[in-house]
């Protein structure tokens, strides 16, 4: 079974350029709590794969931080 960032990075990658809240990665991936994704994405954020910055979430729409990947 993968892992919580695993699950985060496929999810992200087959998305590319397109940004999603913790909130929303948390609810999509059914994650019992939002932290598990803020975790994996404050670390994936410094991979330089991946980024993590203020603006519209795809999904919700609200302006929060927010994490896409992007080549």
């Amino acid at each position: 079974m993968a892992t919580i960032p695993e699950r985060i990075t496929n999810f992200l990658k087959e998305r590319e350029n397109t940004p999603y809240c913790d909130d929303c990665i948390a609810r999509r991936l059914g994650l019992e709590r939002r932290q598990q994704a803020q975790q994996a994405t404050s670390a994936l954020g410094q991979t330089g794969k991946f980024l993590r910055s203020k603006g519209l979430c795809f999904d919700c729409g609200k302006d929060k931080m927010s994490i896409r990947f992007s080549k």
